[in-house]
């Protein structure tokens, strides 16, 4: 197999393989599914790793916050299992940097499992990485994007997260979200200007009698989602899922950016008002236009702009577009400056 990008697959207790365009290697797979999915089941994360200059180590980004996720792989985490995680994490970012095949990679994509040992009585975990090369092109993300939409499937709504367990990130779930997956897909190929790249889950909310009142947008496939409104005095709020989404750093960098811009906004403007703390999406306020922005996000994409929403409640109602007409100017105005760019396209949907 020959690869554009070089790829390097770790095994603790095994050594490591690489593939590159002048390296084939029929053992090396194509990305982040092929690897999770040819696996055990286990915790898995999806980081960036960058060195500063071409002879430096490469540094895992929010490495502690990775490193947790893929501790939960053992009911029963310690110690020893965190460093079991990062001690694998280091091993195969330190072989890779130190390997000519990433010559001229500023920045790798890590992708990490981590499975129990027997019945997990002491903790002990098995972590297998996968570390792709990366490149930059922020004029391409930044400019040429287009319009980026976000499909929200109501007609198939939960009482609960589609994701159980939902607070760990879980290899299991590249299966389980195969039918969303299809939906999505199968929306793209019938309106293709409409197009949406990515797939939006939701949760039914259900009064004391058991009848749907409303319906809540958890998060996407492969990442978190979050809206903006903004007030009469331009206050602008983060709204999210709270509960039984897994919220991960980029969710928690864009919410702290915002604050930080209201923070500022608050400083200069006496008439400002505190910011609301976070509060769910609904799709009562979808449709009533009372967001104007929303955000994608994942440790790849920290902050992609979504211009509309489809909303698809299948039978019951046509297909509606919302528009979202401010995100990108509040992603140019407010985030550049406290959340990085992402390495890849934004309008490609990250395989795990």
């Amino acid at each position: 197999m020959s690869l554009d990008v070089p790829t390097a697959v770790f095994t603790r207790g095994a050594s490591m393989v690489v593939a590159a365009a002048s390296r084939p290697a029929s053992d090396v797979p194509r990305g982040p599914r092929d690897f999770l999915s040819a696996r055990p089941d286990g915790a898995y994360t999806v980081a960036e790793a960058r060195r500063a200059t071409p002879s430096a180590p490469y540094v895992l980004d929010d490495a502690r916050a990775h490193v947790e996720r893929l501790a939960r792989a053992a009911e029963t985490p310690r110690e020893a299992t965190r460093e079991a995680c990062a001690d694998a994490l280091r091993v195969a970012l330190d072989a890779c940097a130190a390997h000519d095949a990433f010559d001229g990679f500023d920045a790798v994509v890590v992708t990490a499992l981590a499975r129990a040992v027997d019945a997990n009585a002491r903790g002990e975990v098995v972590v297998d990485v996968l570390v792709r090369g990366a490149r930059r092109d922020e004029k391409t993300e930044r400019d040429d994007a287009g319009s980026v939409g976000a499909y929200v499937d109501v007609a198939n709504a939960r009482t609960r997260s589609a994701r159980e367990p939902w607070d760990v990130k879980y290899s299991g779930w590249i299966r389980e979200r195969a039918p969303f997956e299809r939906r999505l897909a199968a929306w793209n190929a019938a309106n293709p200007n409409d197009a949406c790249v990515e797939c939006v889950m939701t949760r039914a909310v259900v009064d004391a009698d058991g009848e749907i009142v409303d319906h809540e947008l958890l998060e996407g496939l492969t990442t978190n989602f979050a809206a903006v409104s903004s007030s009469m005095t331009n206050e602008r709020t983060i709204h999210r899922a709270c509960e039984n989404v897994l919220r991960g750093v980029a969710m928690d960098r864009l919410d702290a950016a915002l604050r930080a811009a209201s923070a500022a906004r608050r400083a200069a403007d006496s008439e400002s008002t505190d910011p609301s703390p976070p509060s769910p999406v609904t799709l009562s306020n979808v449709l009533s236009g009372v967001y104007d922005a929303a955000f994608i996000t994942n440790a790849l994409k920290p902050a992609v702009p979504i211009d509309y929403l489809i909303i698809d409640r299948g039978a019951a109602a046509p297909p509606r577009r919302v528009p979202l007409p401010r995100s990108r100017a509040l992603r140019a105005r407010l985030l550049d400056v406290h959340v990085p760019a992402a390495v890849a396209h934004p309008t490609a949907h990250a395989d795990a």
